[in-house]
């Protein structure tokens, strides 16, 4: 009997797993989380989430029923230390070994740091890719406090926007001439730093943190390159992501920009197969990665058909949206 085991309860895993069943897959299926949580979206955890507008509830792709009514098994908070591709097995941090006929690895990313030895053990210092992250901090969203966004995307700005409608002082500061210089054209970054400005919110564009005023365990004072010095409550760093690749790289699989695929998004072992954040793979003769829930659910998908043998190739289809402030931004194709 088949037996998929799929790591990674975000979005590209779980989509991998409904489509099976939904294509009439009959073998067994295993989500392995790293989290405590059945598999739920990030997206809202820097939208409603974090305005409170939506409970945790609320953030789960499906219900606890929805898994057990399709006979697809969730390990929560079981994170994979090891992969023996020859035996087809992995491990478990809690000791348990299984076997797998194919393997799906679905690990994301995970946030970019800067300075870590400096703020390694500072308390006012965020990041924000999990329940946990978001749970952190909402609790400082408090008015007339202030607090620096390092970063000038789409989460940067995002978390920007929820700061200042909750009444925080905010400066955000971007180290490219322009904020979503990587995503977006600049009339629309002209278009949202006119609204950012009208909402009070400071954007500091071309310039860069070049340390940190750490006294205790508490930074009180950003230095930017340009020489100036910003005091601050709480600093949130939204500066990307990076491809969670660890357990790949352990294993052996070649790794380019992230876990190397093919076309059927297959890694460089055609039993182990590779979606979402955590995946590179070709595109017009460039090696990318997209970070979206339309490429996490397109990849899943793909990789479940071709785990029933369907030999289907990956299709970019690319699509993002953000909200900030009452504006909703969509964006179609690559600028």
């Amino acid at each position: 009997m088949e037996k998929i085991l799929i790591i990674g309860g975000g979005q590209a895993g779980f989509s991998c797993a409904a489509k099976l069943r939904a294509s009439g897959f009959e073998g067994a299926i295993s989500i392995a989380c790293e989290e405590k949580f059945f598999p739920y979206q990030r997206p809202p955890l820097s939208k409603k989430y974090l305005t409170g507008q939506y409970e945790l509830k609320r953030l789960l792709l499906r219900s606890e029923e929805y898994y057990k009514k399709n006979n697809i098994e969730v390990l929560l908070s079981a994170k994979v230390s090891k992969i023996k591709k020859e035996k087809k097995e992995v491990f478990f941090d809690f000791g348990e070994a299984r076997s797998y006929t194919k393997l799906v690895l679905s690990t994301g990313s995970r946030a970019a740091k800067i300075f870590p030895k400096e703020s390694n053990n500072c308390k006012n210092i965020y990041y924000l890719r999990n329940i946990k992250d978001a749970d952190k901090l909402k609790r400082c969203l408090k008015p007339d406090k202030k607090i620096i966004v390092i970063g000038g995307g789409y989460l940067g700005l995002e978390i920007g926007s929820i700061a200042s409608i909750s009444g925080m002082n905010v400066t955000i500061v971007e180290s490219s001439e322009r904020i979503l210089k990587r995503v977006a054209g600049p009339q629309t970054a002209d278009f949202l730093r006119s609204i950012f400005k009208k909402n009070g919110v400071e954007i500091i564009e071309n310039d860069v943190v070049d340390s940190l005023d750490v006294k205790g365990n508490i930074i009180s004072n950003i230095i930017l390159a340009s020489g100036g010095k910003l005091q601050t409550d709480f600093v949130v760093v939204a500066v990307g992501g990076k491809p969670v690749i660890d357990l790949a790289e352990r294993s052996g699989l070649d790794i380019d920009l992230g876990i190397k695929v093919n076309k059927k998004l297959q890694t460089s072992d055609v039993s182990i197969y590779a979606a979402g954040d955590c995946a590179s793979f070709d595109f017009n003769g460039k090696r990318v990665r997209f970070e979206s829930v339309g490429n996490a659910i397109d990849q899943g998908e793909t990789v479940a058909l071709n785990l029933m043998g369907k030999n289907v190739e990956y299709k970019i289809r690319p699509w993002f949206w953000s909200d900030q402030f009452d504006i909703k931004l969509q964006i179609a194709g690559l600028s």
